[in-house]
């Protein structure tokens, strides 16, 4: 004979159903979903090879490939992260390498940049005017001169930084995403020269899948996709492409051959690993 469910069972029953419902609601408050997004666990420090490939119409690809090695730091540190590319191809850039100690996004602190140049086998401090002139500018202009994406693009952006909307969702990929509207709360087109980003955020595990980058015009003058990888339980990119609807110009990034939280030394981010190069250094 089948007993039949007491009250106490069924309203147990309910309150199940009910505490479901509510983990599986969607958000409704913009900068809520952006700061989930910003807090997703990420890897302690990484290598990886990461290949550059830059398209323009009625012009052959460049590509280039570095190995990194980047790592990163708490909000008790003096930077945010330190990072180190290694050119690999094409032969003529090989043996440049980048050292970078990145600050955070709501410090006042200066980036700290570095670019070895083989030819010359010297290290050279790179500043807001030696970007703009000189030897490191060339070398700047040959490396990544055709680029869509950079370090404003490629930066998540600190979400105290703007005011958020929410302004709807979208499937993408078969996945359900969020779109946030994100509008910089002072306005800074040296720093950051758009009015408005638009961003698609995976409603199940946060990742940021698309980002589109408004102008001054109202234009979108920059659509940026990023594909993740979990590792470990920790995201990290595997493929970011970046392209100018205006100009057709595309960039893509590929991420491969990725170590994660390997326990890379303070010490490795130096002048002198960047002299030493690639094959120099022991790991």
């Amino acid at each position: 004979m089948n007993k039949r469910p007491t009250i106490r069972q069924v309203l147990g029953l309910l309150c199940l159903l009910i505490s479901n419902m509510v983990v599986a609601a969607d958000l409704s408050d913009g900068k809520e979903i952006v700061t989930k997004a910003y807090n997703l666990e990420r890897v302690q420090d990484q290598i990886s090879r990461m290949a550059f490939t830059f398209s323009a119409p009625n012009e052959g690809d460049k590509n280039l490939t570095f190995r990194v090695f980047w790592k990163n730091y708490d909000s008790s540190a003096e930077f945010a992260s330190k990072v180190l590319f290694f050119a690999e191809f094409p032969p003529v850039e090989k043996d440049k390498v980048y050292l970078g100690f990145l600050s955070a996004p709501l410090s006042n602190k200066k980036d700290e940049e570095w670019i070895y140049i083989p030819d010359l086998r010297q290290v050279m401090r790179l500043t807001a005017k030696s970007k703009r002139s000189g030897a490191e500018a060339k070398e700047q202009d040959e490396l990544f001169g055709k680029s869509v994406l950079h370090r404003n693009h490629l930066d998540p952006r600190h979400p105290e930084l703007d005011t958020h909307k929410l302004a709807g969702s979208e499937m993408l990929d078969g996945r359900d995403h969020y779109i946030v509207e994100s509008t910089p709360k002072k306005t800074d087109l040296d720093a950051f020269p758009y009015i408005k980003t638009v961003n698609w955020i995976d409603k199940e595990n946060f990742t940021l899948r698309r980002v589109h980058f408004i102008n001054e015009r109202n234009a979108n003058e920059v659509e940026m996709d990023i594909t993740w990888l979990n590792e470990k339980g920790k995201w990290i990119w595997k493929d970011v492409v970046g392209y100018k609807p205006k100009s057709k110009q595309k960039t893509s990034i590929s991420v491969s051959k990725i170590l994660v939280d390997v326990g890379l030394e303070d010490d490795l981010f130096s002048k002198r690993s960047m002299k030493k190069g690639l094959r120099g250094l022991k790991l």
